[in-house]
């Protein structure tokens, strides 16, 4: 009697739900095979084929137990807490018994929420992308949500998420999203009105792209995503999609949308009344156009309207996400031609047919062309003028104001006399600049309560403009 196990998952390794591999074991015995994920355990016996052969596949399982949590408005981050599994499994022969793990311990590995159709093992592809099949160069306007995920299953675990701006003048400009020193599943808010305001300098200043990408500890680059302004027509519905790998993706359609409802009417007799009979479903299912996309984006399409996993209609007006189910598609996109459309139609994932409040209100390269038609990023800071004005006292002034912001982009004319312009902050000096020497704008951070004013001892600068966020658009 023997049982000789020849395949099984690496220890400690990482793997897509389609990737893990199957245990094969060459034996003459029954075996008992247990595997435990978490608190579930499940147990199944298994007998050789005419070859001596076990072959014992878990793939089926995994699914029930990890998922991918949708954004809700009320954060810019979501750590994926479910997007994984930890997996043991253990074997007993009927005349064996117990198999020794090797080296000492059992069968152990991970199994994340993810397919991948890859010639790269699952656990080095996550570590150079993000996870998303979407095009390396995506459309976004001001109102979408752009959410990327990443994996980090390294030891010590650090990645970095990075915005990088292109400045007008040439070069770029990087600033820092966030770092992670754990290691885990983790999606990020990369849409334009959060990370705009991580520039050192107003929209008007840059190109209408930019990129986010992912570093190591070592500020080496493992994946980029460049997102392309386009200016919005007011016409376009976004939907979040959890896509094959686990990750969150964005489909901005400005297709047509119609509303398509199932609807059945009874109605019954009473006396000599009629009246409507409540004894059907009814169901609220629209039909929405995609509008026209470049072709290359037909695989990515085709993906995530077919995931059959959870989807969101994000309503920009009240920053509310409503789930939503998929009901049909329609993607016959041809590559004759630069431009295509599809549709689907989709219902909400509530019972009960009732509004919600809040409804009332491919390509894999980067290419200087498609940097070039993006239009102006959209500026939607406000303005105040702040003039200069005699003290009393041998010096200059302006008003103290109080701006409901954080953080100040303090413009003015340069000067070629030398001078030092003080600035306050609730009463209390906290700074200063020379017109002559530095560049506008100066950034000023403070609360959103506190008041700021601006002093000189010469009468060389009018008056400064101060541009700021209200504090009703936050950053990361």
């Amino acid at each position: 009697m023997s049982v000789t196990i020849t395949q099984r998952p690496e220890y400690h390794g990482y793997y897509a739900k389609n990737t893990v591999p199957k245990f094969i074991i060459t034996t003459d015995e029954v075996i008992t095979a247990t595997l435990t994920m978490q608190s579930h355990t499940f147990t199944a016996s298994y007998v050789p084929d005419f070859d001596g052969r076990i072959e014992i596949d878990f793939g089926q399982l995994y699914g029930d137990y990890i998922k991918t949590i949708m954004p809700n408005g009320n954060s810019n981050s979501v750590t994926q807490s479910y997007a994984l599994i930890g997996c043991q499994a253990s074997f007993t022969g009927s005349n064996t018994g117990q198999i020794a793990y090797p080296s000492g311990y059992p069968w152990e590995w991970y199994v994340f929420n993810a397919k991948l159709n890859s010639d790269t093992p699952f656990q080095t592809w996550i570590r150079q992308n993000f996870l998303t099949n979407q095009p390396l160069e995506k459309s976004t306007t001001y109102d979408s949500p752009e959410w990327l995920t990443w994996a980090d299953a390294d030891t010590p675990a650090g990645r970095k998420l990075k915005a990088v701006f292109y400045p007008n003048t040439g070069g770029n400009e990087t600033q820092l999203i966030t770092q992670k020193n754990v290691g885990g599943c983790f999606s990020i808010d990369v849409s334009y009105q959060v990370i705009i305001q991580l520039a050192s300098n107003l929209p008007r200043y840059y190109k209408g792209y930019y990129d986010i990408v992912l570093t190591d500890t070592s500020d080496n680059i493992l994946a980029r995503q460049r997102y392309i302004y386009k200016e919005r027509s007011g016409k376009e519905k976004y939907f979040l999609f959890v896509n094959a790998l686990g990750g969150i993706d964005t489909l901005i359609c400005d297709g047509e949308n119609v509303l398509q409802p199932e609807t059945t009417h009874n109605i019954g007799r009473f006396g000599k009344e009629y009246c409507a009979i409540d004894d059907t479903d009814d169901n609220r299912e629209w039909l929405q156009q995609t509008g026209m996309v470049p072709y290359r984006w037909r695989d990515w399409m085709h993906e995530v309207l077919t995931m059959k996993q959870a989807v969101s209609l994000y309503n920009a007006n009240t920053n509310k996400y409503l789930p939503i189910v998929i009901t049909k598609s329609e993607i016959s996109m041809s590559d004759n031609g630069q431009l295509a459309s599809a549709s689907f139609g989709y219902i909400m994932t509530e019972v009960d047919n009732v509004m919600a409040d809040s409804e009332r209100a491919a390509d894999r390269s980067l290419h200087a062309s498609v940097a070039e038609q993006a239009e102006d990023l959209i500026d939607e800071t406000l303005q105040v003028t702040l003039a200069f004005a005699d003290d009393g006292n041998g010096g200059y002034e302006t008003e103290d104001v109080t701006l409901a912001a954080t953080k100040l982009y303090v413009e003015f004319e340069p000067t070629s006399e030398k001078t030092t312009v003080y600035y306050s902050i609730d009463g209390k000096l906290v700074g200063d600049f020379d017109p002559s020497e530095d560049t506008s704008p100066v950034i000023i951070t403070k609360s959103a309560d506190e008041s700021i004013q601006f002093s000189s001892q010469d009468n060389v600068l009018d008056a400064v403009v101060v541009s700021y966020y209200p504090v009703t658009i936050q950053a990361v």
